[in-house]
């Protein structure tokens, strides 16, 4: 009886200490690109997170740094590293703030989802918001991001295909679809300091922000053109 107590003692110990591996992993991997909130509910519900691609309602953020390029020909590669490594940073607590998941680092831009792995309320206020606060905070950097550079960002809201993707080896969490491809081209549509959004978008933040109507415009990759807007401020 003594050691079937033991035997069962040490079973519990084994299955509590890879318990406490799993939260780890699980903490390491998504603690890097989602807000601690987010994780502390993956961790309670891991059935959050399915393996393979889910379709699901997103809004998708991509930005870019307009006229990074020109300015990196004027300063040495290491100053450059600094001051991207910096802005990114910043960017990524403003993305995560407002409770959205950094997808990925694209160079001098990243994309962000908001609404998955788990609901986010107001997902498409939520991915507005975020944007406007890294404007904010590129704005309150002059000293390194001279006149002429600033953040291009496209948001548009939508059904994508949000998962693990890749192989058994190597997988990204990321989203995938038009959704994302329409977010990407309002991004390359916007100049340093706009925000643009797309009509789906617009329709369900009309209350929330100020915009300018941009009307109608051709995109690549899309027969029909888009409709967009400018952020301007909050309401």
């Amino acid at each position: 009886l003594l050691v079937n107590d033991r035997t069962g003692m040490v079973l519990l110990e084994e299955a509590r200490q890879a318990e406490a591996q799993r939260r780890r992993q699980v903490s390491d991997l998504f603690g890097r690109y989602m807000a601690p909130r987010i994780v502390d509910q993956i961790l309670r519900d891991p059935d959050t997170v399915r393996l393979g691609g889910a379709r699901q309602d997103v809004t998708i953020l991509f930005a870019d740094i307009r006229g990074f390029t020109a300015m990196s020909e004027q300063r040495q590669p290491e100053e450059i590293v600094a001051i991207l490594n910096r802005y990114l940073a910043l960017a990524t607590g403003e993305i995560l703030a407002e409770l959205g998941t950094l997808d990925k680092f694209l160079g001098d831009g990243l994309m962000a989802i908001f609404n998955a792995p788990v609901p986010v309320p107001n997902h498409e206020a939520a991915a507005i918001q975020a944007a406007l606060s890294m404007q904010t905070i590129l704005a309150s950097l002059p000293d390194h991001f001279p006149a002429g550079v600033g953040y291009g960002i496209g948001i548009h809201t939508g059904e994508a295909i949000v998962g693990n993707i890749g192989t058994a080896e190597l997988m990204n969490y990321t989203a995938i679809g038009d959704t994302v491809n329409v977010a990407s081209r309002l991004q390359s549509e916007a100049h340093p300091g706009q925000v643009l959004i797309s009509d789906a978008t617009y329709r369900r933040v009309a209350h929330r922000f100020k915009v300018e109507h941009l009307g109608e415009r051709p995109v690549k990759g899309r027969n029909e053109p888009v409709t967009m807007y400018r952020v301007l401020r909050a309401r």
